[in-house]
């Protein structure tokens, strides 16, 4: 029963870091465009532009977020494995 706990509470966390990942700078960026278009009086391509370059950060930046986790899970769950291995042989 606890390791389904400790499981969901890591899928979760996942999630919300990977949503985190993407929010960051897509909002960033969004804050950018809205100063430039309202604040400098620049016209709404600016808010647009912004927009579209947070939304390829945020989408570059919510990959990487995945691919580095899912490579250091995949070399933990490897190492963990061959240690449970290691033990049973004994």
């Amino acid at each position: 029963m606890h390791k389904k706990i400790f499981h969901f509470a890591y899928v979760m966390t996942f999630l919300s870091q990977t949503v985190f990942s993407f929010a960051c700078p897509f909002g960033i960026w969004w804050l950018i465009g809205y100063l430039l278009h309202n604040k400098a009086g620049l016209g709404k391509w600016s808010l647009a532009l912004c927009v579209v370059i947070g939304a390829l950060l945020g989408v570059y930046s919510m990959f990487h977020y995945i691919i580095t986790t899912v490579d250091w899970a995949a070399k933990e769950d490897k190492s963990g494995t061959a240690e449970i291995k290691k033990e049973n042989q004994k």
